[in-house]
C-alpha cells in the first residue's frame, strides 16, 4: 500500500500549512489558561511574600509591647548584676529585676561542699555486708567478701547506686564522698563488713554523722571534709542554700559563690538597669523590618512607563491597602496617647521621600 508523505499534492493548495494554523488556533484558549496560571501562581507567589514581610513587621513592633503587670520602660530595659570582688562568685540578673535595682553589701559566711568521709588506712577487708547511706535516704548495701581489696570495694561502691562516690587516695586509703552538696548529704556508715588493720587489731566500720563532726570505727572525717550549706549575709539578711547557687537572692538575682571563696569576705553587689541597648535595637529592629516591607511594594508594584513593563501586583488591591494602612499607623498619634513621646517622629524615626524610615540615632538616644 503506498504512503502519503505530505498532504495536498497534486491540488496546489498547502494543506499541511492550513493544518498548522488550524491546529494554533485550537490551541489558543489552552495558550491563555497557562498564561493565566503562571499569572495567578506568579501573583500567589508574591502575596505569600508580602504577608511575610508584614509579618517579620507585626514580630518586630511585638518588642514595643510590655507583658501583663509591666511597664514600658521595665519592658524595655535590660539589667546586669557584679560583685565588686569576683573571687567571691558572680552574679545575673533577669528580667525580673526591676525592683533590685541598687547597691547591696554581701558577706560571705561560709561556702556549701559535699560531706567527705575516710576509710582508715592498711585495712585487709572480711567477708560481710557494708551500709552506705546519704542523709535521711535508705541505706545502700555492699557485698564485702573475704579478701576484697580496697579497688574491688571501691568499684561495689560506685555501682551500688547509693548516691555516694568512692575513690582511693594513695592506692591505700577509701574515701567516700557523697553525691548530694550541702549539710542534707552528710554520710552514714554501718554494717557487719570487717578489717583487719595493718596491726593485726579487728573491727567493723561505723560512721555515724552529729552536728558538728561525727564518731566512727574504721571510718574518720579529716577537718573540713563534713558538708555544710553555702550561708550569706546580703544587708544584714542571712540565707543559705545547700549549694553554691542562690537562685532569686532579691527579685529577678542570682548569685553563686566560687567554691574557693573565702569565709568573712565582704564585697559590693551591686544591680543596674540598661533602659538604652534593648529599645535603641527594638527601634532599629522595627525600621528594618518596615523598609523591608516598602522593598517588596517597590518590587511587585512598580510601573515603568518606559517600557510600559510592570510588577506582579501592580494596581493590586491588596498592595495598595495594605501600604495605605500601615503608613497610617506609623505616622498618626493613636487615641489615648499622652507624654512627650507619642509617634515615632518623637523617637527620631522619619519617613523618606522614597518612603522608607530613617532613624536619627541623636535623637533616639
Amino acid at each position: 500500500m503506498a504512503t502519503i508523505t505530505s498532504l495536498g499534492i497534486g491540488s496546489g493548495l498547502d494543506v499541511e500549512g492550513l493544518v498548522t494554523k488550524l491546529m494554533a488556533v485550537e490551541k489558543l484558549p489552552l495558550t491563555a489558561l497557562d498564561t493565566k496560571e503562571s499569572t495567578d501562581n506568579s501573583k500567589i507567589s508574591a502575596l505569600g511574600s508580602l504577608a511575610s514581610s508584614i509579618s517579620a513587621l507585626q514580630t518586630a513592633a511585638s518588642a514595643f509591647v510590655p507583658g501583663i503587670g509591666q511597664t514600658a520602660q521595665t519592658n524595655l530595659a535590660t539589667y546586669s548584676a557584679t560583685l565588686a570582688d569576683t573571687t567571691v562568685g558572680t552574679a545575673t540578673a533577669g528580667t525580673s529585676a526591676s525592683s533590685a535595682v541598687g547597691d547591696y553589701t554581701l558577706t560571705v559566711d561560709q561556702t556549701a561542699h559535699s560531706d567527705r568521709v575516710v576509710f582508715d588506712a592498711g585495712l585487709t577487708l572480711t567477708a560481710g555486708t557494708l551500709n552506705v547511706s546519704v542523709g535521711s535516704g535508705t541505706a545502700s548495701p555492699i557485698t564485702v567478701t573475704a579478701g576484697m581489696t580496697l579497688a574491688q570495694l571501691r568499684d561495689a561502691i560506685n555501682g551500688g547506686g547509693g548516691g555516694v562516690t568512692a575513690t582511693l587516695i594513695g592506692g591505700a586509703q577509701l574515701v567516700l564522698t557523697s553525691n548530694t552538696s550541702g549539710a542534707a548529704g552528710r554520710l552514714t556508715v554501718s554494717g557487719n563488713a570487717g578489717f583487719t588493720k595493718s596491726d593485726g587489731t579487728a573491727g567493723s566500720f561505723s560512721w555515724t554523722p552529729s552536728p558538728t563532726g561525727g564518731t566512727g570505727t574504721g571510718v574518720s572525717q579529716p577537718a573540713g571534709n563534713m558538708g555544710q550549706d553555702a550561708k550569706i549575709e546580703l544587708n544584714g539578711v542571712t540565707l543559705t542554700s545547700s549549694s553554691n547557687t542562690f537562685a532569686s537572692a532579691i527579685d529577678g538575682v542570682d548569685i553563686k559563690l566560687s567554691p574557693s571563696a573565702v569565709a568573712n569576705t565582704t564585697t559590693t553587689l551591686s544591680v543596674k538597669a540598661d533602659t538604652t541597648t534593648k529599645a535603641t535595637d527594638a527601634v532599629n529592629a522595627f525600621v528594618k523590618a518596615y523598609n523591608a516591607f516598602i522593598a517588596q511594594v517597590k518590587q511587585y508594584g512598580y510601573y515603568n512607563a518606559t517600557t510600559k513593563t510592570a510588577g506582579t501586583l501592580q494596581g493590586d488591591y491588596t498592595l495598595r491597602s495594605a501600604q495605605s494602612d500601615l503608613y497610617k499607623l506609623i505616622s498618626t498619634t493613636p487615641t489615648g496617647v499622652t507624654g512627650t513621646i507619642k509617634t515615632l517622629s518623637d523617637l527620631g524615626v522619619s519617613v523618606q521621600r522614597d518612603g522608607t524610615l530613617s532613624v536619627d540615632s541623636t535623637k533616639l538616644s
